[in-house]
């Protein structure tokens, strides 16, 4: 630990949660990557050939008992 760096953009931060079904919810996440995988679409690109199909991932998580109240959206 170096409490003279101020730079968090790097710091990957892990946060334990417990797995008892009394303060804990299951929860679905989803990350998207990116639609498409050229980084640069030239005029003559078919564009139905660069879309990147895999660009959702799903998966179920732990999450704390207090997201139960959270409304959708």
């Amino acid at each position: 630990m170096d409490p003279t760096d101020k730079d968090f953009k790097k710091v990957k931060v892990l946060t334990w949660v417990t797995a008892d079904d009394d303060t804990t919810v299951e929860i679905s996440l989803v990350e998207f990557g990116h639609l498409i995988s050229k980084q640069k679409v030239e005029e003559n690109d078919d564009v139905r050939n660069l879309v990147n199909t895999s660009s959702r991932v799903e998966y179920s998580a732990i999450a704390e008992g207090c997201m139960r109240n959270l409304k959708q959206g």
